[in-house]
């Protein structure tokens, strides 16, 4: 007890004399450690939100990639001559979990309801996420080839073989390659597409063998979603779709692209 408290009277003395207690001795008085200046624990410092933002483009930025993308500047030019009015404003920011700008399109008509919808703009880089017709393809291969083409690209199929589809009432035909099956309609042109294999690339990239977060980054969120399936459709054609199936441990194990009969 006599030593203690001669310590700590020794500690005051050493204070009055510099004239302060100094971080260290403060903490050495009270088993605090030692801190910084302002009487902080060192940690490394955190980023801020501010500092997370700086690698993110701007919701001015995103409404203008939103107003260059192609489908839209037509609707802005048609909206111009019929006279209705379009209005931007970013819905969502992007966070670190979901680096993406939602931007909403308000659409007003004289002689109709209010509408909107959304598109999805990659906070990093800035290009529209929401898929277009032209970005269905799986392996190369899109809905507007035929059977024709297929055999000129691809040679002889593995299978062949004709079955009747009762949803489509008609006569389909089911040909396969090396982890890539093809169904054509009866005039013989590709209406599906579906793929299981790793080395063939789907709409905007995505494979077999990508999590869920990956597909999210390429294609935004889905149109409609399910814990084993993401289905996607394009902004120019509601008719056809992209569906996209997921294991236990949300990977993709299968990618299929399929158009209206």
């Amino acid at each position: 007890m006599l030593r203690r408290t001669l310590l700590y009277l020794s500690v005051i003395i050493v204070g009055l004399i510099c004239g302060f207690f100094s971080e260290p001795l403060y903490g050495l008085m009270w088993d605090r450690g030692v801190s910084d200046a302002a009487g902080v624990q060192n940690h490394p410092p955190e980023e801020t939100p501010s500092q997370q933002n700086e690698a993110y483009i701007s919701e001015g930025e995103a409404v203008t990639a939103v107003k260059n993308f192609s489908p839209v500047r037509e609707e802005l030019k048609a909206a111009e001559s019929g006279g209705a009015k379009l209005s931007f404003v970013a819905d969502q920011e992007p966070t670190t979990d979901l680096p993406i700008w939602l931007v909403e399109i308000k659409e007003r008509y004289p002689d109709r309801v209010p509408a909107s919808r959304y598109i999805q703009v990659d906070a990093v880089t800035g290009k529209i996420l929401d898929m277009q017709y032209n970005d269905l393809q799986i392996a190369g291969i899109n809905l507007t080839a035929n059977r024709r083409d297929m055999s000129k690209s691809l040679g002889k199929p593995k299978t062949s073989k004709r079955f009747y589809d009762n949803i489509r009432r008609q006569t389909l035909r089911r040909e396969t390659y090396n982890g890539i099956e093809i169904v054509y309609d009866s005039q013989g042109d590709v209406f599906k597409v579906t793929s299981n294999q790793p080395g063939h690339l789907g709409p905007r990239g995505v494979k077999v063998g990508d999590s869920k977060e990956d597909v999210v980054k390429m294609l935004g969120k889905a149109t409609t979603a399910f814990t084993d399936l993401l289905e996607y459709r394009p902004l120019d054609n509601t008719k056809a779709w992209v569906v996209i199936k997921l294991d236990s441990d949300s990977k993709v194990v299968e990618i299929s692209m399929e158009k209206a009969s």
